[in-house]
């Protein structure tokens, strides 16, 4: 029971935190194209006051195009990463749940990959065994080769 708890555990939050990225990420979407729409208007007067060109009102409404493909993109994610969530808590169907609350950042690890496995060898002894083993069973194999021959 107490594994399965835990995997409760980890998938509510797992879901949870997806939500809060894919809500993040619709945000930071809107504000993109909200922007690609004030940039498409400001081509569009100064190219009706002379000042531009007809491409570059293209290039803005290329780039507004892509701005609302981007952020209908998001919107769909962000549907899907609620469901999932609401799914992950058990709730009823139909019923729509929003995550409150900020993205997790991990803090950075302090060492390099080579320090974490110098760290995690310290910390198992064991490790050490298995190594000198697996040399062991190594050296053997490549002598076995030579053995078989002097043998013959």
């Amino acid at each position: 029971a107490a594994p399965r708890a835990r995997s409760i555990e980890l998938d509510v939050a797992g879901a949870f935190q997806q939500a809060l990225v894919a809500r993040t990420r619709l945000a930071a979407t809107r504000e993109a194209e909200q922007l690609a729409v004030e940039v498409h208007q400001v081509a569009i007067d100064s190219r009706d006051l002379g000042a531009d060109t007809q491409l570059r009102v293209n290039a803005a409404t290329a780039d507004l195009g892509q701005a609302r493909h981007s952020r209908l993109d998001a919107e769909g994610h962000y549907e899907a990463a609620i469901a999932d969530l609401a799914r992950a808590l058990g709730a009823p169907a139909g019923d729509r749940v929003e995550p409150i609350g900020e993205v997790v950042v991990p803090p950075e690890a302090p060492w390099t990959e080579d320090a974490a496995v110098v760290r995690a060898r310290a910390a198992r002894p064991e490790l050490s065994s298995a190594d000198a083993t697996l040399r062991v069973v190594r050296a053997e194999a490549a002598l076995a080769p030579r053995r078989s021959r002097s043998w013959r």
